[in-house]
């Protein structure tokens, strides 16, 4: 019922609609979203339940299944997608960011320390912030710096189809990229 340009839509979100929830989805759907902004929460399960789990471990099947809510785990989406990842300094969900930010490295995406508090890429359209003496809340210059990043980002590619796509996906229920679309796995959550 609202006028709403599609190929505009930012999904942001903060702790657990940070990581886990406007990240992962974002990097799911990655021809959904214009951009997505994610902010603390957490990327990985194992990490975030820990003590929470059994000591022998989960079952396969159970942990197999994880590859589907587990942000960190859809990195090399990032190429299709504009972003920005953020955490303050002295927040303990700070480490979404950096999983995500060691997760794209893994994935061979080259990332440059600018300052303590900012990485850049050209591999990438994304940006990993944090906030200078900052707990679970956007320091100001932070979330400036990341509104014109997103801005210009969505400028620049809101519409156009990217000539290369790099997709990865656990499940057929996340199947699409741009013009890419997985029709079958022959195994899932593998």
């Amino acid at each position: 019922h609202y006028n709403i340009d599609a190929e505009r839509i930012v999904i942001r979100g903060h702790s657990m609609g940070g990581h886990q929830g406007s990240g992962r989805l974002a990097l799911q759907n990655p021809t959904f979203f214009a951009a997505f902004e994610a902010s603390a929460g957490y990327a990985e399960t194992k990490e975030y339940a820990g003590a929470r789990l059994p000591k022998e471990g989960l079952p396969p099947h159970q942990d197999a299944a994880l590859h589907v809510v587990d942000a960190e785990d859809y990195a090399l989406n990032a190429f299709d997608v504009p972003f920005v990842s953020y955490g303050g300094e002295k927040d303990a969900q700070l480490r979404a960011s950096i999983r995500l930010r060691d997760a794209v490295e893994r994935e061979g995406f080259r990332l440059t320390k600018e300052s303590p508090y900012k990485w850049t890429t050209t591999d990438l359209r994304g940006l990993f912030l944090i906030g200078p003496e900052t707990g679970h809340a956007w320091y100001k210059e932070s979330k400036a710096e990341s509104e014109a990043f997103l801005r210009k980002a969505i400028a620049e590619t809101a519409g156009k189809a990217p000539n290369h796509v790099r997709f990865v996906t656990y499940t057929t229920r996340y199947n699409n990229a741009h013009w890419v679309t997985i029709e079958g796995l022959e195994e899932t959550y593998k």
